[in-house]
C-alpha cells in the first residue's frame, strides 16, 4: 500500500529463477530445443544469451496472458507464478497433486485460490499431465549478482 499505480498494463515484471521453472514446467514458455531441454534437466550452466532469452520470453509471455484476462494483471500473474515456484514447484521436484505446507506464500498472497492442497495449477500445467518429463526441468543455470 505505499505506492498505487495507474498504468499497470505497462508493467514490465521482474523474472527471477522460480518465475523460469514454473514457466517452462506448466508450458507457458515451450523449449522446443532438445539440447537446451536436456541442459535445463542437468542444470548444465547457460549463457548469458540464453539466460536473458528466457528472462525476456516469460516477461512477453505474462504479458499476453494478462492481456487475455479479465481479472488479472502481469503484476498478479508475476506474484503468483513467484509464489507457486516458490513453495509448490520446487526444482526437485513439484507437488502437482498433494502439498503439506499448512503455511505458504501461495495463500499468503493468494488467499482466494484457497489450494487446498495442491497446486492450483494442476489440471492445465503440462508437467503435471501430458509432459511429467518437465518436472525435472530446472530454471536455467546461470549465476547473477544483480539481484
Amino acid at each position: 500500500g505505499l505506492a498505487g499505480f495507474d498504468d499497470r498494463e505497462n508493467y514490465i515484471p521482474p523474472i527471477d529463477y522460480h518465475i523460469c521453472r514454473i514457466a517452462i514446467r506448466a508450458g507457458i514458455l515451450i523449449v522446443q530445443d532438445e539440447e537446451f531441454l536436456g541442459m535445463l534437466r542437468s542444470h548444465t550452466p547457460v549463457s548469458e544469451d540464453d539466460d536473458i532469452e528466457i528472462r525476456s520470453a516469460a516477461i512477453e509471455a505474462i504479458g499476453e496472458i494478462a492481456k487475455s484476462s479479465v481479472q488479472s494483471n502481469a503484476m498478479d500473474i508475476q506474484g503468483l507464478l513467484w509464489a507457486l515456484g516458490r513453495d509448490c514447484c520446487f526444482e526437485d521436484g513439484p507437488r502437482c497433486f498433494s502439498c503439506p505446507l499448512e503455511e505458504c506464500s501461495t495463500r499468503k498472497y493468494y488467499p482466494q485460490l484457497q489450494c487446498e492442497g495442491f497446486c492450483p495449477l494442476q489440471a492445465v500445467c503440462r508437467a503435471a499431465n501430458e509432459e511429467p518429463v518437465l518436472q525435472s526441468v530446472r530454471e536455467q543455470n546461470f549465476v547473477t549478482t544483480w539481484y
